[in-house]
């Protein structure tokens, strides 16, 4: 259910829209039918947004599903952007895409890699800190009672008979 939406609607819904976008561009004439098979796909794509709306406040169960509505919808509309702005119409750069779109997919993209790169951060200095508190929970004083320094000093001791190696 989830997978299907994942794997198969939301890229499908992407390829019919750039697909569209491509033969409007070399002034192809595309059936009604593409566009009614897009909007189906995206609503069947928007139908599914429930599952990963829960919360025991109905309020914010209804908030989880327009943010998340609105954030699918800026996807499809920023892929339908980056093929049709034109020399025309006021485009802007974005670094790292080859291709320009306006004002709305530009904030849209920014948040996104913003928001990602936070997260990134965030996934890769828990383990450290995390690291960094066990350590100095180890180490601290009044550790003598402390089972994880007595785990870790077996474990230390177990390694050196093993290995040889002395640990001061």
């Amino acid at each position: 259910f989830i997978l299907e939406t994942g794997l198969e609607s939301v890229p499908q819904s992407l390829l019919q829209l750039t697909a569209i976008s491509v033969y409007t561009q070399r002034g192809i004439e595309v059936a009604s039918t593409a566009y009614i098979s897009v909007l189906v796909s995206i609503a069947c794509v928007l139908s599914k947004v429930y599952v990963f709306c829960s919360s025991v406040d109905r309020h914010l169960v209804l908030l989880k599903i327009t943010l998340v509505c609105a954030d699918l919808l800026a996807l499809f509309y920023t892929t339908q952007v980056l093929w049709e702005c034109q020399e025309n119409q006021i485009c802007h750069r974005i670094p790292f895409l080859t291709r320009e779109v306006d004002r709305p997919a530009q904030v849209w993209i920014y948040a996104l890699s913003f928001w990602g790169v936070v997260a990134a951060c965030v996934s890769g200095a828990t383990p450290v800190v995390v690291w960094g508190k066990w350590a100095l929970n180890i180490n601290s004083s009044s550790s003598s009672a402390n089972p994880l320094r007595k785990a870790a000093v077996w474990l230390f001791a177990q390694v050196r008979d093993l290995e040889g190696a002395r640990f001061g």
